[in-house]
Order: structure tokens, then sequence, then C-alpha cells
């Protein structure tokens, strides 16, 4: 049988895209930054529904530009600014987001799995990806984004991990986002379960209907957010911090939380 550290080795090769294949994508790297560098103002680049897979775009203002319906899988985003761009029902699954700026970005009903932001076992603050902002209503993330600024972005809806594990390769079971920044986002309805969070900021965040089962909360401030119908069935909230949270009469499964008991409220 595979060990688990083996497992986990292959799945940072292949987010590195060290053993990527060949490129089928329908433009260079070349070309692309020809064609934003040619640009005559921001919006103006598009490259929607284009297959660009696996392809090195590190290091490019892309002026806002639109990638709608594009296969960005595996592609190297690293420190490149996207930021009020539009990847609406993109697949970023296996890219690299290394200091990527998505600030602002239209990200409604993108696919991130196994998104890379480091190279490091340890992840490091100052290599975090920022959302601030962006729309990702609808999103699907399965990535290990700890420390990622999703300060004031839209993830209505959003479902953080797999549909399955079980038929998805070398995916954890859980989304790890420790110290990940949302305050202020809007996170209604959305999917957290069985996500790590610990020592999150979710800072007068909009948690109503949010299901955090089985989800880590442990030491995460959740001061002044709205919880109103949220679950948190199984979830462990040592040390989370509810003080001036609103409707937390309302939440579920406190009574099956872990260490609500030591929650402040």
């Amino acid at each position: 049988m595979i060990g688990r550290s083996f497992c986990v080795a292959i799945g940072a090769v292949l987010a590195s895209g060290a053993l990527a294949p060949a490129s089928a994508a329908d433009m260079t790297a070349r070309e692309i930054t020809s064609l934003v560098f040619q640009a005559k103002g921001e919006g103006s680049v598009d490259l929607s529904g284009k297959d660009l897979t696996y392809l090195d775009l590190s290091g490019i203002d892309f002026k806002a530009a639109s990638f709608e319906g594009s296969n960005l899988h595996g592609v190297v985003f690293s420190d490149s600014d996207l930021s009020n761009a539009n990847l609406k029902n993109t697949r970023l699954n296996l890219a690299t987001v290394i200091r990527t700026n998505f600030t602002g970005a239209n990200l409604e009903g993108a696919s991130m799995l196994r998104a890379a932001y480091t190279s490091n076992v340890e992840p490091q603050p100052k290599l975090a990806p920022t959302f601030a902002g962006a729309n990702l209503r609808g999103a699907r993330i399965h990535s290990r984004f700890e420390y990622a600024d999703f300060s004031g972005a839209d993830l209505t809806g959003a479902e953080f991990g797999p549909e399955d594990p079980r038929n998805e390769l070398l995916l954890t079971a859980r989304v790890i986002m420790n110290g990940a920044d949302f305050s202020g986002a809007k996170l209604k309805d959305a999917l957290v379960r069985n996500t790590v969070l610990r020592f999150a900021t979710m800072k007068d965040a909009d948690l109503s209907g949010t299901d955090f089962t089985g989800t880590d909360l442990t030491k995460a401030d959740l001061s002044g957010a709205d919880v109103t119908g949220a679950n948190f069935t199984k979830a462990t909230l040592y040390g989370t911090n509810f003080e001036g949270a609103k409707g937390l009469e309302t939440a579920k499964g406190l009574d099956q939380a872990v260490d609500f008991d030591k929650a402040y409220r």
C-alpha cells in the first residue's frame, strides 16, 4: 500500500508542475505576454474559453483580463496580478498561486483543487495569495490556503473540500486554512465542513447558514459575525471568540460541539 508521506510528496510535485505533461494549450506563454503588453486598457484582453494548461504565466499584470470558462489547470501564476480579472467558471486545479493577487477578481463558480502557494513544508504568510473583495460565490475550494486574505470576499454558497475524497486522487480529507483572514467576508450558506480554521479571522463576517460541521475553529475570531442558523455540529470551538456575534442563539449543533464551554461569549 502506498504510504501517506509518499502521496503527499507526489501531490506537491504535481502541484509544482515538475511532472506536468507537455502542454496542449491554445496559446504560448510568449503570445499571451505579448497580448497583455500591447493591451490598450483594463479589461481589454480576452482569453475566455482558452485551454492554457500548464503554462508559466508568472509575474504578469493581466490588466483585469477575462479568462471566463478557461482551463487554467496547472498554470503558474506566481507573483501575477489578476486583480479585477474575470475568472468565472475557470479551472484553477493544481495552479501555482504564490503571492498571486486576486483582489476584486470574479471567481464565481471557479474550481481550485490542490492549488499551491508554497513549496515549503510549512506555509509562510508572505507567500499566500490574496482574494480580498473577490467574488467566490459557488466556488469549489480544496487547497491549503493558510494565511490567505479573503477579507471582504463574497463566498456565498462556496464549497470547501472535495465532493468525495475517495474519488479524487491524492486529496486530503480536510481543507487547511489556518490563520486565513475572512474578516467582513460573506460565507452565507457556504459548506465549510471538516475544514481546519485554527486562528482564522472571521470578524464581522456573514456566516448565516454556514455549515461548519466537524470544522476546527480553535481560537478563531468570530467576534461581531452573524452566525444566524450556522451549523457547529462536532466543530471544535476551544478558545473561539463569539463576543458580539449575532444570532448565536439560533445556531445549530452547539450542544454537540467540542469545547464550546471554553469559547468566549
